[in-house]
């Protein structure tokens, strides 16, 4: 039985998931399928590990990480839609796209995992996000620092929307999401 007071964290949780494998094992093969699908989330890994991040585990075609604060979810964020778009491609293979989402809230710790409304809600916005893009919450996008600044250091910039309050699996929560594009030069 689990204890009802096990103290709990605060965090941010992000899931990243890949677009595409499984029409990508129907049309090139297991084997070719695997190498790019692996090398995807190796790739994310890294871009996860990079950014003070923590893989806690696999779901299949993508990763759930935690991180200490928003800032570097949203770094990681950039950097996985980044190295991805920089991975090589084949002709028979194409580069997958990947959908995140990231919420920053409390969660109770479990061994190395993380429980609790904030992991669901930050599941349920990677569900919700376009190929290529990333969902946030509004209270999470408040959190993050200054956009500038994170554009210069990331030579991308995030433009953020937020958008009216709707409901997310029986949530009534504002979301922001964030366009992942290269940075024009004057």
């Amino acid at each position: 039985m689990s204890d009802p007071t096990k103290p709990t964290n605060e965090c941010a949780v992000l899931f990243a998931d890949l677009v595409g494998s499984t029409q990508l094992y129907q049309r090139v093969g297991d084997t070719s399928a695997f190498e790019l699908v692996d090398r995807s989330i190796r790739t994310m890994r890294i871009a996860v590990e990079t950014k003070h991040g923590r893989v806690v585990k696999h779901t299949g075609d993508g990763l759930m990480a935690v991180f200490s604060d928003a800032d570097s979810a949203a770094d990681a964020t950039l950097a996985i839609h980044q190295t991805l778009k920089e991975l090589p491609s084949t002709a028979e293979q194409q580069r997958l796209a990947v959908r995140i989402g990231f919420h920053f809230g409390a969660v109770v710790a479990s061994g190395t995992d993380v429980f609790g409304d904030t992991v669901n809600f930050a599941a349920r916005l990677a569900e919700l996000a376009s190929p290529g893009k990333a969902i946030t919450s509004a209270e999470t996008a408040r959190r993050l620092a200054d956009e500038g600044r994170i554009a210069h250091r990331r030579r991308v910039y995030a433009h953020l929307v937020c958008a009216e309050a709707q409901q997310v699996a029986q949530h009534r929560r504002a979301r922001a999401e964030i366009v992942v594009q290269p940075r024009r030069e004057a």
